[in-house]
């Protein structure tokens, strides 16, 4: 009875809005998600679960962002990551989370990506590279349609660091990830759903970056790590993106990067994509997608 309990618990960190669990139950998987998403619907016009410093799961309380490992995310429905990667001599592109390195290379992350999209075809991943440094090469900046990403890995563009990739606008604001208050954060992340709501559906936009993330020091001087933060801010957000898809079943929300995300969280980013489905009944993260 007891063991049965200790199961329920652990279950039930990963099937809630935070979670902080390495490991994924194979029920809670949305590997395929994207499946039927139809393919006229440009990628700027889908909402995407997003992980923020998508592999920063080391060094303590105020550098560690994720618990699930690259792959988990990926079969939890993370379908956009932010990579900081080191591009100093000696360090062999490893990813970062400020000085602190995270014991894998992007040359790793690429090939589980490449694997990953061979086996799931249906999907595309979505990344954004953060080096140190410009980097001049380009590549073609048009907005694509879902059927021309399908299986294939999308970069996307830091504006005035380097060209490269496809235009991102992010409605972040310089500082806004250094966080005093709770509920001050709250209301920065609320605007920014209400703003990337409006350029979302916008068929000559951008794709558009959000995050839910934050840290810092409290008013009466309490730490305010990204975990203390994603457990409150997690569950808001879920029922504030129920809140809004109820309210408008068209709308979308670009990118939501975010911190120690649980399934419920990731599924209700899934569902907001009800309209973009082959079928508007069968919604992109159902069982009915063949997972």
């Amino acid at each position: 009875f007891l063991y049965f309990i200790i199961l329920k618990m652990i279950h039930g960190v990963l099937s809630h809005h935070f979670n902080n669990n390495k490991r994924l139950q194979e029920s809670d998987k949305n590997e395929e998600w994207m499946k039927n998403i139809r393919d006229d619907v440009p990628i700027s016009q889908i909402t995407i679960p997003g992980s923020h410093d998508a592999l920063a799961r080391h060094w303590g309380a105020f550098v560690k962002c994720q618990s699930w490992s690259f792959e988990n995310q990926l079969m939890a429905g993370v379908r956009y990551f932010d990579l900081r990667v080191s591009d100093r001599p000696g360090n062999d592109l490893n990813l970062v989370h400020g000085i602190f390195i995270q014991f894998i290379k992007l040359g790793t992350v690429i090939e589980e990506a490449v694997y990953f999209l061979g086996k799931h075809p249906s999907e595309t991943i979505l990344i954004r590279v953060k080096l140190e440094g410009p980097n001049k090469n380009k590549i073609n900046n048009d907005q694509p349609l879902i059927r021309d990403v399908r299986g294939k890995i999308v970069l996307l563009k830091i504006q005035d660091r380097y060209d490269f990739g496809i235009d991102l606008d992010s409605t972040h604001r310089k500082g806004e990830h250094k966080v005093k208050d709770v509920n001050d954060k709250w209301n920065i992340i609320q605007n920014h759903l209400l703003e990337a709501k409006n350029k979302c559906n916008n068929e000559n936009g951008h794709v558009i970056l959000l995050y839910s993330s934050g840290t810092g020091v409290g008013s009466s001087c309490n730490p305010i790590t990204p975990k203390s933060l994603a457990k409150i801010i997690n569950e808001k957000l879920c029922q504030k993106l129920a809140e809004l898809h109820t309210e408008d079943r068209n709308s979308c929300f670009g990118i939501i990067a975010m911190d120690f995300p649980g399934l419920e969280l990731i599924k209700q980013i899934i569902k907001v994509n009800e309209s973009k489905c082959k079928n508007d009944n069968n919604s992109p993260g159902s069982k009915s997608n063949g997972k």
